[in-house]
């Protein structure tokens, strides 16, 4: 790959970046991080696995302070609950509400929809292909050495 491809496609990867934490953050009621925050505690809540603020700042990559900033507006939305953990009472656990759920559900939904609109105007070759070619390259980044 040229410096220019490799310069495009920087520039692609920057343009999706923008649009999609735009259309994440206009008239929506996550921001992206809880949006992350929220995946993580339901998918764990799914498996029983007790989620608590210390979990979710280094799946989150935030300090624990940031992390007790974003749940308590979660909270405030009335998205997450904070629970006593019964093993150790200086720990609270994190469950997702309905509210929550619901939220995540449209906000995927949404998601969903445009990226149908996305790939309706690439046609069905250049969709497929285009699956094809993302597959390949994380099969390759996940190879590449750090």
């Amino acid at each position: 790959m040229d410096r220019a491809d490799f310069e495009r496609f920087i520039g692609a990867m920057q343009k999706m970046r923008r649009i999609f934490i735009a259309d994440r953050t206009a008239n929506q009621p996550l921001s992206q991080i809880e949006y992350f925050a929220l995946m993580f505690i339901r998918i764990n809540q799914e498996k029983n696995v007790a989620v608590n603020t210390a979990m979710l700042s280094e799946h989150l990559f935030v300090g624990k302070s940031a992390v007790s900033q974003m749940l308590n507006s979660l909270e405030d939305k009335g998205f997450v609950e904070r629970s006593v953990n019964r093993q150790d009472r200086r720990l609270f656990d994190l469950n997702i509400t309905q509210a929550g759920a619901d939220v995540l559900r449209e906000q995927k939904e949404k998601f969903l929809s445009v990226l149908l609109i996305a790939f309706e105007k690439m046609g069905d070759g250049e969709a497929s292909e285009f699956v094809r070619l993302l597959e390949k390259f994380a099969e390759c980044f996940a190879g590449a050495e750090r």
